[in-house]
């Protein structure tokens, strides 16, 4: 595949307002790639407002498009679902999964294939994650936006970036929203896992499975993707861990037990008798401290501190007590659904 002239598909699920789509769309309509080579399929999940004439309006101005599709699903779906129908309806080459709070800078889908076309060891088989960013003036909004920025991957430290192979990452970096895939390997694993219906998860069954048929997962520094949504905060991202480690992983760990010991929450997911005996002090000693209590003061205490100024930006550290105590609300609510 890779010294062939190749097409995109581009899948959008959606359950958002209409402005989201349509700032999403403009940066598609904007990118350097040939447009005769892109398909865009937008998969809306039920949104309260109907997307289809938003859609319909993008369609008459950029008729240099010459395939795009609207599905629209009866009922709220789910994740995995909706980006499946949109896989089901893709004819490209590569297939580009991207969130409608997601723009693309100009350059962007073209530095993406260009891995796929310079390609060689995987013949082009292969995925890659664009650098995503959360644009200056929306991190100027928050403390939270201005962490949860630091915490994507092309913003994380010289020293941090050393840690992983960029040319191979592992699967819990493959994040679906602003990620690449020849469309032949989703198709030989199958897309998505419809069983996963919370939050998270589906993206690393998927990575894993890409995996294990030798799909390397690269990293696409100049492949510049910007988080637009401006309505992100801790509370909900607190929320979303508790539905993660409740419900979503431990469908993930059935199917793939060797992923608990590459997971984000190694020290808790894997079994006791492979820690050390300071780590097994540790997990100990974080499992007595970080009660459901902790969790709820630290999101007031940064709640509280949302507005500070670029320079007084609470610790690192303190974000990720109060993300880690609710994922450990989730974990004690999973391990007291499994006592007999």
């Amino acid at each position: 595949m890779n010294n062939q002239v190749q097409s995109v598909s581009f899948v959008i699920p959606c359950m958002a307002e209409p402005r989201l789509l349509q700032q999403c769309l403009a940066s598609l309509a904007a990118q350097t790639y040939p447009k005769e080579l892109t398909e865009i399929i937008v998969v809306d999940d039920a949104s309260p407002i109907p997307l289809k004439t938003f859609f319909e309006q993008f369609q008459e101005e950029n008729a240099a498009f010459l395939t795009l599709h609207y599905i629209r699903n009866v009922q709220n779906a789910g994740r995995a679902v909706t980006r499946n129908r949109g896989l089901a309806k893709a004819t490209g080459d590569i297939v580009f999964f991207l969130d409608v709070d997601q723009t693309l800078a100009e350059d962007c889908l073209t530095a993406i294939v260009e891995f796929f076309a310079t390609d060689t060891q995987a013949e082009g088989v292969i995925s890659v994650r664009g650098n995503t960013t959360v644009p200056a003036y929306i991190q100027a909004k928050s403390a939270f936006t201005r962490y949860f920025a630091s915490r994507y991957l092309g913003a994380r430290t010289p020293d941090e970036m050393k840690q992983w192979r960029l040319s191979d990452l592992p699967p819990r970096f493959f994040a679906t929203g602003s990620i690449a895939i020849c469309r032949s390997a989703l198709i030989q694993v199958g897309g998505f896992d419809e069983s996963f219906t919370a939050y998270g998860c589906e993206d690393e069954d998927l990575g894993i499975r890409l995996a294990k048929i030798g799909v390397p997962l690269k990293f696409g520094k100049d492949a510049y993707v910007y988080d637009m949504d401006d309505q992100t905060t801790l509370s909900r991202a607190c929320q979303r861990m508790t539905e993660y480690a409740q419900t979503s992983l431990p469908i993930l760990l059935a199917k793939h037990p060797e992923y608990a010991a590459i997971s984000t929450f190694s020290l808790f997911e894997r079994a006791p008798e492979t820690f050390s005996g300071y780590s097994r002090l540790f997990r100990q000693f974080l499992l007595a401290l970080l009660k459901p209590w902790v969790g709820r003061s630290m999101i007031l205490f940064l709640n509280a501190l949302d507005h500070v100024p670029h320079f007084l930006q609470p610790p690192i550290f303190l974000y990720q007590v109060a993300l880690t105590s609710y994922y450990l609300r989730g974990y004690r609510l999973r391990q007291k659904e499994l006592r007999p």
